[in-house]
């Protein structure tokens, strides 16, 4: 029974591991809002959720984790 939890555990992190590595490493950044004025809704890729979601960009700074469209967000980093 203990050498079939384990090999479920090492099938399971092998798995995440994978699918972690496949996406483009842009999409595993966190999401920044960055500085400005702009206040314009973007999206980013939520490793934890495994989908985009939106959020507040500033206009300047932040990293590239960041697209104008939801569809953009899906097209790069959904698998």
């Amino acid at each position: 029974m203990k050498s079939c939890t384990l090999a479920l555990v090492v099938l399971v992190t092998l798995s995440v591991i994978q699918l972690t590595v496949a996406r483009r490493p842009v999409c595993l950044l966190p999401p920044v809002a960055g500085y400005g004025n702009l206040a314009k809704t973007r999206f980013y890729w939520d490793t934890a959720a495994s989908r985009c979601r939106s959020f507040t960009y500033n206009g300047k700074g932040g990293n590239d984790n960041r697209f104008v469209t939801k569809a953009d967000c899906k097209a790069s980093c959904e698998k």
